[in-house]
């Protein structure tokens, strides 16, 4: 696609958002199947533009694997303070920790779905790149493509002035016929 494709990862780290898995389209495939199989796909792409997109969805899954690394340290963290805050007895203190625990957790749960989300379409992106790289690339000599252009157009010009011509000097001929059909 040649479409400048600028959305490099689902964005969950910045909140971004999912359509529905049970939504259906016509042709059977849910659209967000449908949305990422888009996204992966590099056909119509030139070479550099495909490799840097390749590049930015790989530095996304990068971030996104850092930061789940980190929100598992801090629910390990938050375990150990809430065990230690119920081991001293302090129930006040117990139950900020593990509400900590389990926003901690909840963090980790959506950074592993966007991280394997993201492992999925670089994967895709990987077989896309692969197939375009084996692909001859093909460029275009604006100058030949001109001048291939003006000859088409040119010959058209040609041959429509040809075919006044031609259409004149029939009805020239044809109307000297009458005239001499009428003996004038």
């Amino acid at each position: 696609m040649s479409d400048g494709k600028q959305n490099y990862g689902n964005g969950g780290a910045t909140g971004g958002t999912h359509g529905s898995r049970d939504s259906r389209s016509a042709g059977g495939m849910s659209n967000e199947l449908r949305q990422e199989l888009e996204e992966t796909d590099l056909t119509g792409m030139d070479r550099r533009s495909a490799k840097e997109y390749v590049y930015q969805y790989v530095a996304t899954y990068n971030n996104v694997a850092k930061q789940l690394e980190q929100a598992r340290n801090d629910a390990a963290l938050w375990q150990r303070r809430a065990e230690l805050a119920r081991d001293k007895g302090d129930e006040e203190l117990t139950q900020a920790a593990v509400e900590r625990w389990e926003a901690a957790q909840s963090r980790v749960e959506q950074l592993a779905q966007e991280e394997q989300e993201l492992a999925r379409k670089v994967e895709r992106l990987k077989m896309s790149w692969d197939r375009l790289s084996r692909t001859p690339e093909r460029t275009v000599d604006a100058e030949a493509l001109a001048q291939q252009l003006d000859e088409i157009v040119g010959e058209e010009d040609k041959t429509r002035h040809r075919m006044k011509d031609v259409e004149a000097d029939s009805a020239l001929e044809e109307l000297k016929r009458k005239m001499r059909e009428e003996g004038l």
